[in-house]
């Protein structure tokens, strides 16, 4: 076998366009999949915020009102704000996904023919990122302010018997805590999803 007609083939060292819109494609629904379960887990945590809120409404604050529980009644009204407030935030963070989603759809598509666009569109990207992120450490704030009391309640009720209330003390720590952890994945995705950004732009640049 002569060897010599094998050195004389072509070698590239670009990626190869199919390879490239299998990746994307493939990046794309992960992506997309990702979103969509973020998407649930945040929505059970606003359907639980709003039930633990409404919890403390219904029962701490009368319970706290009849035993003259003054400073604790003035927590009760705070965590209610507290957990209103990361409702909020929670419903702001899908659509806080929006904006590095689009544009990462975008690049990926488009690549640097719309550079210009591109750029602009990526200076809001970069100023949604920074709000987000500057409103998800509010929301981790908000989660540790809840743990804490939430926590203290518990031990209080259950030293006392008061299992009903204990154990929705209990519950609203650890969804405290699980807000903490949703937060934290959410500061992964996004950020994954900007480097993917960049990444994309070098890849469709070789082509």
């Amino acid at each position: 076998m002569n060897l010599a007609l094998f050195s004389k083939i072509p070698h590239s060292d670009k990626p190869n366009s199919r390879d490239i819109n299998y990746n994307s494609t493939m990046a794309t629904s992960l992506w997309l999949s990702l979103i969509i379960v973020y998407i649930i887990l945040v929505g059970c945590q606003t359907g639980a915020f709003g039930y633990f809120a409404t919890f403390v409404i219904k029962d701490l604050r009368p319970y706290f009102i009849e035993n003259e529980m003054e400073s604790d009644l003035i927590t009760a009204n705070e965590v209610f704000a507290y957990l209103v407030t990361s409702a909020v935030l929670a419903g702001l963070s899908v659509i806080g996904l929006y904006f590095p989603c689009l544009f990462y759809f975008n690049y990926t598509t488009n690549g640097p023919r719309l550079s210009k666009k591109c750029c602009l569109f990526g200076c809001a990207s970069f100023f949604a990122f920074l709000v987000r992120n500057a409103l998800g450490l509010f929301a981790i704030i908000l989660a540790c302010l809840i743990a804490y009391c939430s926590w203290g309640w518990w031990v209080y009720f259950d030293a006392e018997g008061y299992d009903h209330l204990a154990t929705n003390c209990l519950a609203l720590f650890g969804l405290a805590i699980a807000s903490i952890a949703l937060r934290c994945c959410h500061y992964v995705v996004t950020t994954a999803i900007s480097k993917s950004q960049v990444r994309a732009g070098r890849i469709m640049a070789e082509v």
